[in-house]
């Protein structure tokens, strides 16, 4: 017998508890992500920084700082989540027919851009996880903190403008613009909307691409 065997070697059902507890945890966070609930705490933080210092930069800053703090932490233990459930995970990519090996394709900033703003640092970790262009915890945590940080900035940028910025940026003429961010951050129709054409191109993108290729082959 090996001098130092893991519990799991010991007592099997913890395995599988274990891997239960971290599914059923990512997805509690991924499901708290979308929720109002989500949105209502960092509002409630941005309002409360205001009563107390009436500072638009202020403002900005907490709801910046709050937005990452709440964005890493879900989406590191998603990062966890996926990847420590490669069978659940392997299971996913075989009903969605997914290849596991996404590195001939050219990853999108822009679509990764409208996935995190629209749907959080999680989803995009998850989606990044499952088509496995990110092939380990560190890779999905690396990926999690940068989703992170820009949500953080976007959000951080709106909680300045919804405090009063916008005000500062009437003698530029940006107000109308300003406003238009403002109105459309929290507007989940815009966000499923700009996400869905962004998703839609890319597939007509490579399904020409693929025609093409196709059509090459049989020429040659």
């Amino acid at each position: 017998m090996k001098d130092h065997e893991s519990s799991e070697e010991f007592y099997p059902g913890q395995s599988s508890m274990k891997t239960k507890a971290i599914a059923a945890t990512s997805l509690g966070l991924l499901a708290f992500e979308q929720s109002p609930l989500n949105e209502i705490i960092r509002t409630n933080i941005g309002a409360n920084v205001l009563d107390s210092s009436e500072s638009a930069v202020t403002v900005g800053l907490a709801v910046s700082a709050a937005t990452f703090a709440i964005e890493a932490v879900s989406g590191v233990a998603i990062a966890y989540g996926v990847h420590e459930n490669k069978n659940v995970i392997e299971k996913v990519r075989s009903k969605l027919s997914l290849s596991a090996n996404k590195d001939d394709e050219k990853p999108s900033f822009i679509l990764d851009s409208l996935t995190s703003l629209g749907l959080g640092a999680g989803v995009l970790v998850a989606k990044k996880g499952i088509e496995g262009r990110d092939k380990s915890t560190k890779e999905g945590t690396r990926r999690a903190l940068g989703a992170s940080a820009l949500i953080a900035s976007f959000s951080g940028a709106v909680g300045y403008l919804a405090a009063g910025g916008i005000n500062k940026l009437e003698s530029i003429g940006l107000e109308s613009q300003a406003q238009f961010v403002v109105d459309t951050a929290s507007d989940w129709k815009f966000w499923l909307g700009a996400i869905t054409v962004g998703y839609t191109f890319k597939f007509a993108k490579n399904s020409i691409s693929k025609f093409r290729d196709k059509r090459e082959i049989n020429e040659n």
